[in-house]
Order: C-alpha cells, then structure tokens, then sequence
C-alpha cells in the first residue's frame, strides 16, 4: 500500500468513527427533532476530518504515543474553545478566530449554530 492510500484510509475510517461518535452523541442529548441534520453531518464531518489531519501530521513527529499526547491534547483544547462563544462565556467573537469555530456570524452576538442552521428556532 502507497503512503498516499494509507493516509486517505486513515482520514476516511478515522472520520466515519468521529461521525457516528457525534451522531450518537446528539441523539442521546437532544433527540431527533429540530436539527438540519445534512448540515450538522457535513459540519462534524469537516471537524472530524480536521482534526484528524491534525493527528496524523503531529504524530508522525513523535517516535511514541506518550511523547505526543501532552501536544495532541493541547491542540484539541484549543480546537474546542469556540463551544465558549456559543455558551456566552468570555472572550466575546475572539474564539471565531479559532479554525473549528463556525463561519463569523454577521450579527453581534449571534448563535452560530442557529444561523448555520443546525439547530431549530424555539418561541
């Protein structure tokens, strides 16, 4: 097997895995309703094909996988950080900045899940 098919395969599996986790995880917490659920997968399958790349190119740097945990987990800290602008907890539009966050809402203050989409408006 080529360098390049093992990656692809990887990216692919790992993704489908990161996929069927977040689907789960929505259904167990929310339900079925009330979800555009072709752009929620679209956007966890962007994540998680993201944060894989991330993975494959910063384990390939560590001869263990101990020596790249403490890093790996840094960066997915920091990958998640947008969840406190959703949350409204500090830093205010400065955690859009972050690459996993969704697009910059046009209004202040905005939900990002709700202008994406992904969640239903409630009265």
């Amino acid at each position: 097997m080529r360098l390049d098919e093992y990656r692809a395969s990887k990216l692919a599996s790992l993704t489908r895995l990161s996929l069927a986790e977040g689907l789960i995880l929505v259904l167990l917490a929310v339900g079925l309703l009330g979800y555009n659920w072709a752009l929620l997968g679209g956007g966890m399958v962007r994540l998680g094909a993201l944060l894989t790349l991330i993975g494959l190119l910063l384990g390939v740097r560590y001869s263990s996988l101990f020596d790249a945990l403490v890093p790996l987990a840094l960066i997915g800290i920091v990958m998640q950080l947008p969840i406190l602008y959703v949350l409204g907890i500090g830093g205010g539009p400065l955690w859009l900045l972050v690459p996993s966050s969704a697009p910059a809402p046009s209004g202040a203050g905005a939900n990002p899940a709700r202008l994406c989409g992904c969640v239903a408006r409630r009265p």
